[in-house]
C-alpha cells in the first residue's frame, strides 16, 4: 500500500533533481538554501500573498 506521493513529488530535492526549480521561502536560513534557485527571506505568511499577487499580475 502506498502511503504518500512518490517520484519527484515526494521531496523537493527529488523534484529539483528532475529539473524543477527550488524556491525557498523562510525567514531563517535552511539546509536547502545552497540548492535553491531563489530564496525569499521572509515568513511564509507575509511572503506568499505577495508572491501570488505577482504571479497573477503576470
Amino acid at each position: 500500500m502506498n502511503s504518500g506521493p512518490t517520484g519527484p513529488r515526494r521531496h523537493p530535492l527529488s523534484a529539483a533533481d528532475h529539473g524543477a526549480r527550488l524556491i525557498v521561502v523562510d525567514a531563517e536560513p535552511t539546509p536547502y538554501d545552497g540548492l535553491a534557485d531563489e530564496i525569499v527571506p521572509e515568513a511564509i505568511g507575509s511572503a506568499l500573498p505577495k508572491l501570488l499577487a505577482e504571479l497573477r499580475a503576470g
